[in-house]
Formats: structure tokens, C-alpha cells, sequence
């Protein structure tokens, strides 16, 4: 194992721990990797988030090999309200 793939962990702080609640209508936020979110209304997953370097890409959909990306933005939060916004 190389060294940054053994301490990559440590490049991206966690922003936000998984399932914590944001107030954009009431979407939480799902941890479902080492970079990725999913966006969670209800009961039902709205969009993902992933992050790439210092992008963070958000897609809308319920799956996320079905999702459509609708925005890249450079924090969680600014994604989180992109996603409120279109639904």
C-alpha cells in the first residue's frame, strides 16, 4: 500500500459526519464512501454529492448510475443547497 493511498484519509477532512442533518429543506446527508454523500429527503435518496480534488460534483437522482449531473461546487454545503434549490 502506498503511502497515499494508506494516509489519503487524512487529505480530505471529514465536513460533515455521516447522516447529519442540514438545514436546506430538510435534506440529511449520508456518508456512502471515502468521498462520496448521498442526499436523503424523507425516506428517499434525492442526489449524490462526490468529491474530486477540491470540487465537490452533485448530481440529481435516485441512483446514483442513473443520476444526472447538475452542478459543481467548492463546498459541501453550497452543493447541498444547489440540490434543495432544483427539487
Amino acid at each position: 500500500m502506498s503511502t497515499l493511498s494508506r494516509d489519503a484519509h487524512l487529505l480530505v477532512p471529514d465536513v460533515l459526519p455521516p447522516a447529519a442533518e442540514v438545514d436546506a429543506d430538510e435534506i440529511a446527508l449520508e456518508r456512502t464512501g471515502f468521498d462520496s454523500y448521498a442526499l436523503v429527503r424523507g425516506m428517499m435518496v434525492v442526489g449524490f454529492v462526490e468529491v474530486v480534488g477540491r470540487v465537490h460534483v452533485v448530481y440529481q437522482g435516485a441512483r446514483m448510475d442513473r443520476a444526472v449531473e447538475i452542478a459543481q461546487v467548492l463546498d459541501l454545503a453550497a452543493a447541498v443547497r444547489v440540490l434543495a434549490d432544483v427539487l
